[in-house]
């Protein structure tokens, strides 16, 4: 038997979970723990990840995140079983290029640290599935990053980046992107390419067009293009057949297509803080709308008598 923190494991443990211990040093005993898969060690007093953490060699599940990590150690990319490697909420400003020696890692969560830079040899994991990198120092999104062909979801909101590379059409089996409040200016006409998204989330950006060719991408479900400079929502919208939920806050649009009448699983729309004076009856009258947001538009009376069954349900619906 091995004591931890005065109580007794079996040296075969697989499974060991030490999160809010408040610790300042990872007990040395576990490193006799040799069969462990499942290390939780999250919210805790950690400045450093020892380098003995390499003798752990069956790990497949490290979480680390809440601490006060500033570094991680070369000894850390021994451990090539690792599968799920949670740093998020640490003090981290470097990612080691020897982070391509984790071939079979599938998310890696990053967010929440001070990193400004991805090494390029992150394209070695094949693998990867997530990777989260929100709320970091990033002002590009490195074409290695473009390169993980199994990846599904990618997170990078709250940097600093101000474009999103055209090779970004190479993420084919993404499903959901979120890169909210940055600066994105454009976004560009690859994303057509991603045939898989789901779920795109641009808010708070600096976009002023959709392109057109955005609206090829027939398995997105959910929208998000808020807080942005855009003024037309291009008619070809209706091509997206499974869109369910569509958020343009606070922009300068002006008119809302009554394409979007044609989207039969459609159910959520906020247009909020924008221009419209009016909003096609086509539109209010859907029977799969289940909310819309209207406040603060100059908005003119919608309701007519030939609509009025329909609208009274709306009302109900809606946000002034």
């Amino acid at each position: 038997m091995v004591l931890i923190l005065g109580k007794e494991y079996s040296i075969s443990t697989t499974v060991l979970k030490l999160s809010n211990s408040s610790l300042n040093t990872i007990p040395q005993n576990i490193y006799q723990l040799t069969q462990l898969k499942v290390l939780h060690i999250s919210c805790n007093n950690l400045e450093i990840i020892p380098s003995k953490i390499y003798l752990l060699t069956n790990l497949e599940e490290l979480y680390m995140g809440s601490n006060l990590i500033t570094f991680i150690p070369n000894e850390l990319f021994q451990l090539t079983n690792l599968r799920i490697l949670d740093l998020s909420f640490n003090k981290i400003k470097i990612i080691p290029d020897f982070i391509g020696k984790l071939v079979n890692l599938e998310d890696l969560l990053l967010s929440y640290n001070k990193i400004d830079h991805i090494p390029s040899n992150i394209f070695s994991l094949k693998k990867l599935r997530t990777l989260d990198l929100c709320r970091n120092k990033l002002t590009t999104l490195p074409l290695s990053v473009c390169s993980l062909g199994k990846l599904e979801k990618l997170y990078i909101e709250c940097n600093q980046i101000y474009h999103l590379p055209k090779e970004i059409g190479c993420m084919i089996n993404l499903k959901t992107l979120c890169a909210e409040s940055n600066m994105i200016r454009t976004v560009p006409n690859e994303i057509n390419k991603m045939i898989c998204l789901q779920k795109l989330v641009l808010t708070s950006n600096k976009i002023e067009v959709i392109p057109s060719n955005m609206f090829e991408l027939t398995s997105l479900e959910y929208l998000y293009l808020g807080c942005n400079r855009i003024k037309v929502i291009p008619s070809n919208i209706n091509n997206l057949k499974n869109l369910v939920y569509l958020d343009m806050y606070q922009n300068k649009i002006k008119e809302i297509p009554k394409e979007l009448s044609l989207l039969k699983h459609f159910s959520v729309l906020y247009i909020g803080y924008n221009d419209i004076k009016s909003v096609p009856k086509e539109v209010l009258t859907m029977d799969s709308l289940e909310y819309i947001n209207m406040y603060r538009n100059p908005m003119k009376s919608i309701s007519t008598k030939k609509y009025e069954n329909n609208l009274v349900g709306l009302k109900e619906k809606m946000v002034n």
